[in-house]
């Protein structure tokens, strides 16, 4: 090879190491990250909220990019995705953006831009090393949301146009024995890694108690498809035991209705629980929520509290675990059945 040639194929491959090398770096520094979502409770890991007294301060909004799909939020220099989670607290309407490292002030001077649509209000408080953007919102809403090229990108819409189908679980509760059980139940539910055709939304909470009004209008403003009431048994006769579904029968829904998913249910978590099946009945009269629900709808009873070897059961939270993913594989066996 010609020293010429020699220098031409060297120069060109390190021209190309050095184009490639710059591509991949822009790619890297551009590239969107997406946003982590997190609970109520592992959002108090990044802020304590009730540590001292917190000031609220509104955030300031421009026009522009007004007409597009994203609601623009700036960020400080040095802060990355990792600083950079957020809450969707649904029974509130609110989302809740949790920037870690970032200067309280930075939102006095530096304003929000772009899309704004369904934001009622939005405020910032700081809470130790975090700055807590609090957004509420007209309506329960999902939220798609990145930091890209030094900025926070969120998207609001409703949660129809990003899953299939909506579940709706609640907490048929009477005492704090049975609240414990429950709740253990449903915090392992909210634990397994999930459907992603299906958003799983939880009605009962410690912190915000709805009423049964509030809670059907929830179901319907979210357009749910299914409804599951979670509640034990209690009986002066301590031998009985077992798992039951009761379904409303004011409702005929054509196809997959509350019957079939009643049997599924109670079929799933009894298959999970390697437990005894008691059958399926008529909801009470008194079950309001449950009655006029229009869409499949179930009180599954996990077992007897009054019967102690199976009291020892529920309270296991291996049983529970069982239990929540018996209600999962019920619901990914229904979404099937309504397509």
């Amino acid at each position: 090879m010609s020293k010429k040639l020699k220098f031409w194929t060297i120069g060109g491959s390190l021209l190309f190491s050095i184009s490639a090398m710059a591509v991949m770096l822009y790619f890297v520094t551009h590239k969107a990250i997406a946003v982590t979502e997190v609970s109520a409770e592992q959002a108090m890991l990044h802020a304590d909220t009730h540590s001292g007294e917190t000031i609220q301060k509104p955030l300031h909004f421009t026009q522009k990019d007004a007409d597009g799909e994203y609601l623009y939020i700036p960020l400080e220099t040095g802060i990355s995705a990792d600083s950079v989670s957020m809450e969707n607290r649904y029974l509130d309407r609110e989302v809740w953006v949790y920037i870690k490292g970032s200067t309280p002030d930075f939102y006095e001077t530096n304003l929000l831009y772009g899309n704004s649509d369904g934001i009622v209000s939005a405020y910032y408080e700081a809470a130790n090393e975090t700055v807590i953007l609090k957004f509420q919102l007209e309506k329960v809403s999902e939220c798609e949301s990145a930091v890209n090229n030094g900025k926070l990108s969120m998207y609001l819409k409703p949660p129809g146009e990003l899953y299939d189908k909506i579940a709706v679980i609640d907490l048929s509760v009477s005492d704090s024995r049975q609240e414990e059980i429950l709740m253990g139940v449903q915090e392992a539910l909210k634990e397994l890694a999930g459907l992603p055709e299906v958003r799983i939304y939880y009605v009962y909470s410690n912190e915000n108690k709805l009423t049964d009004a509030q809670k059907a209008a929830f179901m319907k403003e979210t357009e749910a498809d299914f409804f599951i009431q979670l509640a034990l048994n209690e009986s002066e006769d301590s031998s009985l035991y077992g798992i039951e579904a009761y379904y409303p029968g004011e409702y005929y829904i054509p196809g997959f209705g509350n019957i079939k998913f009643a049997d599924l249910l109670e079929r799933e978590v009894t298959t999970a629980l390697c437990g005894r099946a008691n059958g399926l009945y008529p909801a009470s009269q008194d079950n309001a929520l449950l009655r006029e629900a229009a869409i499949p709808s179930v009180q599954l009873k996990l077992g007897y509290i009054s019967n102690e070897d199976e009291k020892v059961l529920l309270k296991d939270p291996d049983y529970q675990k069982k239990a929540a993913e018996g209600i999962q594989n019920a619901l990914l066996k229904a979404c099937s059945e309504e397509r």
